[in-house]
């Protein structure tokens, strides 16, 4: 009988220890999520052993369309071609196909940018 309380009571300490450890790590991820989210998503350049710059980390756009949605593909192509610097009748001829869910019209377009890839040229750093 006294055996079977104090395995119960080690249990029931244990449980609550446990509960505590696990809850003291969900609130140190959340505050790190909501406080400091911003600074540990960044990322910065990866370099080469000399020190040029080989990739960086830049936000890269994909403006994609579902073609079954236009239903009239000249109007669309004529209000998204300048926007991405494309031409009217190549948006036309990629929402030919009905049977496709999606269709990429222009990838890398960043805003403002017209096409051209985003980030920053490739820097070098002296020696």
């Amino acid at each position: 009988m006294q055996a079977d309380l104090t395995i119960k009571k080690r249990l029931l300490i244990m449980l609550a220890v446990l509960t505590l450890l696990f809850s003291l790590v969900g609130v140190r991820i959340g505050s790190l999520t909501l406080f400091q989210g911003e600074a540990l998503t960044a990322r910065g350049a990866i370099e080469d052993t000399r020190g040029e710059t080989l990739a960086l980390s830049a936000t890269a756009y994909v403006v994609t369309v579902n073609p079954q949605t236009v239903t009239d593909a000249a109007a669309f192509a004529r209000a998204v071609a300048p926007p991405l610097g494309m031409d009217a009748a190549a948006i036309e001829k990629r929402l030919e196909n009905k049977r496709l869910a999606s269709v990429i019209l222009k990838r890398q377009g960043a805003p403002g940018n017209r096409g051209r890839a985003a980030g920053p040229a490739r820097q070098r750093r002296p020696m």
